[in-house]
């Protein structure tokens, strides 16, 4: 067994072990190629480790570019894994029963449905272009192929939960440094995108002034949970709900710098959740806490 990953959990020494013998190579070997090529960006055996039990965890293959490291500007490693690799774990899960699509006329939308052997209904979930597109060559030269893979990406997060793993456009999208680039690329929009939500049933309400908060608790559908940066450099996480407006539901950004809440809402990626959260006087969503739907639970 190597001897390089000495100064990690010796679980981390066994899990370099397990891959090495699922893809055939010597793991002393399977160290130096994976430091040299797609774990590059790693600065220590501990966030190296941690980069080999993701790929255990969901069977990728980092040598196929499958996973590899992004490095965070405060020094974290974040796994990001390529359409290759988010493909390969939503057709290998063992209850994947079958996938469609469709798309609008004008392909401003693509729709995938995920069919699970254990599950009476469907997975279904939309992504629009104008909310995902980026200026990346990819993006620029072939939009519905990249919407597609969007699409399908986060359909196979709500299907079958899949956590602690982020593609390639959430990795610009938190100023990572571009793989093939050297520039950092930032959040391309205003911290604050949603409308103000009208709350019928405010806990509290703080005095009056400039940072006037009301806290209030509403139950919503839990969409998608992604990282993002501020517009002043700070990262936080933001969760997206689908929140009842009269006889509709209304999609919701609401932000969390606690990573421990983050995840939380990864497991929950498609339930109906209880939230209490803080509306300031801007128009922005802070979660506080999340607990179980009491009664009916959203439609």
């Amino acid at each position: 067994m190597s001897t390089e990953l000495s100064e990690a959990p010796k679980r981390a020494a066994g899990a370099l072990g397990a891959l090495a013998e699922r893809l055939d190579i010597e793991p002393k070997r399977m160290s130096e190629v994976l430091k040299a090529t797609a774990f590059k960006a790693c600065k220590n055996d501990e966030q190296f480790a941690a980069l080999i039990i993701v790929a255990n965890t969901y069977g990728l293959n980092p040598l196929l570019k499958e996973l590899y490291a992004f490095p965070g500007k405060g020094g974290e490693i974040v796994p990001i894994v390529s359409i290759d690799g988010w493909l390969r774990i939503v057709n290998d899960h063992p209850q994947m029963d079958g996938m469609s699509d469709a798309w609008a006329d004008d392909g401003s939308w693509c729709e995938v449905t995920i069919y699970r052997k254990d599950r009476k209904h469907p997975t279904v979930h939309r992504e629009y272009l104008e909310e995902v597109k980026r200026g990346s060559e990819p993006w620029k030269q072939h939009p519905r192929r990249m919407l597609k893979w969007k699409t399908i990406i986060q359909t196979g997060r709500i299907a079958f939960g899949f956590g602690g793993i982020h593609d390639e456009d959430e990795g610009q999208a938190v100023g990572m440094r571009n793989v093939n680039k050297t520039s950092v690329v930032l959040r391309d929009k205003p911290f604050v995108t949603k409308p103000r939500l009208k709350s019928s049933n405010p806990v509290k309400k703080a005095p009056e002034g400039r940072q006037t908060k009301e806290r209030h608790l509403r139950d919503g559908v839990l969409k998608d949970i992604a990282p993002r940066e501020s517009a002043a450099g700070k990262n936080y996480f933001c969760a997206t709900f689908d929140i009842p407006s009269g006889d509709k539901l209304k999609s919701v950004e609401f932000y969390t710098f606690s990573e421990t809440l983050n995840e939380t809402l990864i497991g929950r990626i498609g339930d109906n959740i209880r939230l209490t959260f803080t509306e300031s006087t801007k128009g922005g969503f802070q979660l506080e806490s999340i607990s179980e739907v009491e009664g009916e639970p959203i439609q």
